[in-house]
């Protein structure tokens, strides 16, 4: 979905090994960065939809209980 949506076909290492960390992405949070690029003038590059998953992804990620468990 990554390469899809940013219109690439090759995905540097480094972006790949963080992609392969987040857990709690949907195909959803895909969709938020191809509606983005199309009412941004310059699409969005590899790392900024990386910087945009990893926040989707840690706002989805379960917090810790507060309290006795």
């Amino acid at each position: 979905l990554f390469c899809e949506t940013l219109n690439s076909t090759n995905i540097p290492e480094s972006v790949s090994n963080q992609l392969a960390l987040l857990r709690f992405l949907t195909p959803g949070d895909f969709a938020i960065i191809e509606r983005r690029n199309q009412f941004n003038q310059t699409p969005m590059t590899q790392e900024q939809a990386l910087a945009l998953l990893k926040a989707e992804n840690d706002r989805k990620a379960p917090s810790k209980p507060i309290g006795f468990i």
